[in-house]
């Protein structure tokens, strides 16, 4: 088993049963990742968003758009309390499993605002290391960010995260939606989200699945709670991100005769969907290929 780590612990809790919370706040103030003593800074990026008030409460009626917004925030309510308590039960077992308290370095739902009907909903596979590496500690982050996190900027305007922090697949997202003319895209109209909420170090999710199965706490359950996320959701283009989101996602049906080794074209639950294959690094293998391919997606939208 790998040497436990020094690391600040989450306090131990017990799994809650309790049902759905009441969600006031959609979107908490600043993540930002480049946080000193693991505090929380705003930036310019990211500011605090409200939850519309409901119809109900002013004593008129609700319309479609205000039911369907308040049905995608009682599913996210729901999710977020399965999150916090799969993180409670994974924190537990690290104070009795070494080679768990090394891999789980903590849970996030959300990379971005939660917004229904958006024009793009970004899925990866699960949190990587970055947070843990910046401050040793494990992220405990159940609430919307402002913005898409790749767009985060500092206070001087430049991009927080891209290939200067190992961070590739930002830069490379942020590119290849400039060269197709869709950048607008990403800073007003998607939601980024991962398959599985437990995050790992490169290549250790599969792992930590076979740990936490071993004590009963199976993750792969991770996977029906992501699904009824997209389809609350419900956005224009699904984009999915690397092969092992791709090869998880049920449903997710690929048009061999559109796709190719790197940028395969399809559906999910008749969302058009692209997957594209990404080196270890964690940025596109081609992202020519996936610029040209967005275009096209959007275009026919």
């Amino acid at each position: 088993m790998q040497a436990a780590l020094q690391v600040q612990e989450c306090e131990s809790h017990e799994i809650r049963k309790t049902g759905k919370h009441s969600l006031l706040v959609l979107a908490s103030l600043p993540f930002s990742w480049c946080r000193q003593n693991g505090q929380k800074e705003p930036n310019d990026c990211i500011q605090p968003t409200l939850a519309p008030a409901r119809a109900a409460d002013a004593g008129v009626s609700e319309t479609k758009g205000e039911k369907d917004m308040s049905n995608l925030f009682n599913e996210y309510d729901e999710i977020k309390v399965y999150a916090e308590d799969l993180h409670y039960a994974l924190c537990d077992l690290c104070e009795k499993d070494d080679e768990i308290n090394y891999l789980y370095l903590g849970s996030q739902i959300l990379f971005s605002d939660l917004i229904e009907n958006p024009r793009l909903l970004i899925i990866g596979s699960n949190p990587g290391p970055g947070y843990f590496n910046d401050t040793r500690r494990r992220v405990e982050e159940f609430e919307p960010l402002g913005c898409l996190q790749y767009m985060d900027r500092d206070r001087q305007g430049r991009f927080l995260w891209g290939i200067r922090n190992q961070y590739a697949i930002a830069e490379t997202t942020r590119r290849c939606f400039e060269d197709a003319d869709l950048i607008d895209i990403l800073e007003n109209s998607v939601v980024k989200t991962n398959l599985f909420y437990p995050a790992t170090r490169n290549g250790e999710l599969s792992k930590l699945i076979d740990c936490a199965r071993s004590y009963g706490i199976d993750i792969n359950e991770n996977i029906s709670r992501s699904e009824d996320l997209i389809l609350a959701i419900n956005p224009d283009v699904i984009l999915v991100e690397g092969s092992f989101a791709r090869d998880n996602l049920p449903g997710l049906q690929i048009d061999r005769s559109i796709s190719t080794k790197d940028t395969q074209r399809g559906r999910y639950k008749g969302i058009p969907t692209i997957a594209y294959a990404r080196w270890q690094r964690s940025d596109a293998r081609n992202p020519e290929e996936l610029t040209y391919t967005l275009k096209e997606v959007f275009d026919a939208c």
